[in-house]
Parts: C-alpha cells; sequence; structure tokens
C-alpha cells in the first residue's frame, strides 16, 4: 500500500520537521534546523509533498526568534531548500501543483473542501478548527504558529487530501492551549476516558465503518 500511497509517509516526515523547528524554538540550537536537510532528501525521494517541508523551513528561519548569528538559520533553510531538488524531479518539484492542477477534476480526493464538510463528514475535525482558533486567541499565538496553522488550513481547503498537515499542526497548538486549563482537573483522566471512547462513535457516524 505504501508503494501506490507514497504520500503517506510525508506526514511523519512533516510531523519530525515540526518537532525539529520546535527544539529550535525553545533552545536557539541551530544544529536542530540543520537537521532538516536530510529530512528533506528523504522526503523529496518519497514524495513530492516534500515542497511543504522545504517552505516550512522558510518559515522557521524568518519567523523565530533569531540566535545571536541570523546567517545561520537562513544557511540551514537555503540548505533544506536545496536538499529539496536531490530526487529524480530535480527543481521541477516546486512546480509540482502547477502541472497536476488540470487534473484536479478527474481524482475526488483533490477535490476542495469546504467549511460544511467538517461538520457533516468530519465532526471531529471541525472541532479542532475551532478548538486551535481558540487556543491561539487566548494564548497570544506568535506569528510563526498564525503562519503554519492559517497555511495548513488554506492547503486543506484548496486539496481536501491536504488535512493531515493541518491536523498535525493544529492539534498540539490545540492541545497546549487546553491543558494549563485541564491540568489540574480532577476529572481530567474521566473525560480523556470518555474522549476515547466517544471517538469511534463519532467516526461510525461519517458512514465510513
Amino acid at each position: 500500500f505504501i508503494i501506490l500511497r507514497p504520500a503517506l509517509l510525508g506526514f511523519p516526515l512533516f510531523a519530525a520537521e515540526l518537532l525539529f523547528i520546535d527544539r529550535y524554538r525553545k533552545n536557539g540550537e541551530v544544529r536542530w534546523l540543520w537537521l532538516l536537510v536530510p529530512l528533506q532528501i528523504l522526503w523529496a525521494n518519497v514524495h513530492a509533498f516534500a515542497i511543504v517541508g522545504a517552505a516550512l523551513a522558510l518559515a522557521a528561519a524568518a519567523l523565530l526568534p533569531k540566535p545571536r548569528s541570523r546567517v545561520q538559520p537562513a544557511c540551514a533553510a537555503a540548505a533544506a531548500g536545496a536538499a529539496t531538488c536531490l530526487s529524480s524531479f530535480g527543481p521541477g518539484i516546486f512546480l509540482g501543483p502547477w502541472r497536476v492542477a488540470g487534473h484536479s477534476p478527474f481524482i475526488a480526493e483533490w477535490a476542495p473542501a469546504s467549511l460544511g464538510l467538517f461538520w457533516h463528514y468530519d465532526p471531529l475535525l471541525g472541532l479542532l478548527v475551532l478548538l486551535v482558533a481558540w487556543a491561539m486567541v487566548q494564548g497570544g499565538a506568535k506569528l510563526y504558529d498564525i503562519a503554519l496553522v492559517a497555511a495548513t488550513f488554506i492547503l486543506m481547503l484548496v486539496r481536501f487530501r491536504l488535512a493531515p498537515f493541518f491536523i498535525i499542526a493544529a492539534a498540539p497548538i490545540a492541545a497546549a492551549g487546553l491543558w494549563p486549563r485541564l491540568k489540574n482537573q480532577r476529572r481530567l483522566p474521566a473525560a480523556v476516558l470518555i474522549a476515547g471512547l466517544l471517538a469511534p462513535a463519532a467516526v461510525a457516524l461519517r458512514g465510513e465503518v
């Protein structure tokens, strides 16, 4: 199945890049950004979704607080972008979205999303949209977080198959916003248990089980 759906490997790679960027964000060590370079080489040879990782590296270097040297983050991001070209796609990997744009009417999963789709097809995704918006407003989100959530949300609206990018990016932000208000609640374990029990029912409501 992975041979037929190599795009699936892009989602854990995207999560790994977010993790490395978070480490850079917390301690300012640029070595975490340099780790994006081998990830981009791997990702580019798996699927053309690697251009998302290149954009992520650029956003991290441009929008996150800089360490003492501004040059090193920029060099790491540039190297990650160049590494994206080290596949059979070559530099043309960045033109992929425009090359396949005409195929959209013939492929159902490439259809655009709609706001109503969240509630009628995937209510949990609609709930995540509300939670991450609430968390960002309450927590005073940084520019990088706003750009990350907004960009992945737009990608999801343009192509619903890209929804996992938004989910992976938004879920930690939503959780971070909720945790300060839930960590001291005695009923938290029970709430987690109830959520776990209700999740299969919510999936079943989609009519796919």
